[in-house]
């Protein structure tokens, strides 16, 4: 998995005073208060309020998918700094390094100065007690469904002050959720979906994953969504008895299938002679930033190829 930051702050505000001009001083405007100043509240998805008095100049990144969505905002030049895993969009790979994922260089997060750290929930929990222990404001997000992914990106929008740029962002995203959506809906069944995450073990998708979410509203039913466990094992007997319609998988740094059909006993699955097998990247569908939306219509046009072009 990847992992990315970012640091330092600076904010501007402008006060006018006009006086009114040709008028005896009795009668003169009151001074204009000028902008009103920045102040943001917002809630992240560990629960914890944040409260931001100015606009975080310098961000930081402890995640891939955090780091694509700050560079969709256009704040690329405000973020300071990102893990080793963050390499979307390609300017990503030029700021500074603070380490992986799980394990950051706290003492680099440090010395960069961020005004705002974005991270995740789960393994970055211990990480993100220490930041918020050393004074450092941090923002966590989570989203586990297709449509929470919008929500965190208006969030995330509001904290940096480019409203307007999250508007424009979300808005597109939440029209091709509603065009896939729209889409499936013309479907008279939905396809049993296997989704690989590695194969030695064989693992799946459960039901409270983004994966599994994604596989649903992209019309299909997961065979993970029955199971409770994030990640469970799952044996090549019940997969064969189960018999999935499609079979998906990803490849990247994290994992390779090479040819899936070729595996000893994956012959008795009916995908092995039906091209219904499925290579995708794992960064779209693992990361979830504005991306994960491509996943989403690719899952969609290779579970019902019937309804798409």
């Amino acid at each position: 998995m990847k992992k990315y930051l970012g640091i330092l702050a600076r904010v501007l505000l402008l006060a006018l005073t006009l006086t009114g001009c040709d008028r005896p001083a009795s009668t003169a405007s009151a001074p204009d208060p000028g902008p009103e100043a920045f102040s943001v509240t917002l809630t992240d998805d560990a629960g914890q309020t944040l409260t931001l008095e100015e606009v975080p100049e310098r961000l930081l990144s402890l995640a891939p998918s955090n780091t694509e969505i700050l560079f969709a905002l256009g704040l690329g030049e405000r973020v300071i700094g990102v893990t080793d895993f963050c390499d979307f969009p390609e300017e990503a790979q030029e700021k500074d390094k603070v380490g992986g994922f799980a394990d950051p260089n706290i003492e680099k997060i440090l010395s960069l100065e961020p005004d705002l750290i974005v991270a995740v929930s789960g393994l970055q929990d211990p990480v993100v007690e220490r930041l918020r222990d050393e004074g450092f404001n941090v923002f966590v997000v989570n989203p586990t469904t297709v449509d929470e992914l919008p929500g965190v990106i208006r969030r995330i929008g509001r904290a940096a002050d480019v409203n307007d740029a999250a508007d424009e962002l979300v808005g597109g995203l939440e029209d091709r959720i509603a065009a896939v959506r729209e889409k499936v809906a013309e479907a008279t069944g939905a396809p049993s979906v296997f989704y690989e995450v590695y194969s030695e073990p064989l693992m799946t998708a459960g039901r409270t994953t983004l994966i599994n979410d994604v596989i649903s509203v992209a019309g299909g039913t997961s065979l993970g969504s029955e199971l409770d466990e994030a990640y469970p094992q799952f044996s090549l007997e019940t997969l064969i008895d189960q018999d999935p319609d499609v079979y998906f998988a990803s490849t990247g740094s994290m994992s390779d299938p090479k040819d899936i059909a070729e595996r000893d006993g994956w012959e008795a699955l009916s995908v092995s002679g039906n091209d219904r097998i499925h290579v995708i990247d794992e960064n779209i569908i693992n990361r979830s930033g504005p991306r994960l939306i491509d996943a989403l219509e690719q899952f969609a046009a290779l579970i019902h190829p019937d309804l798409f072009e």
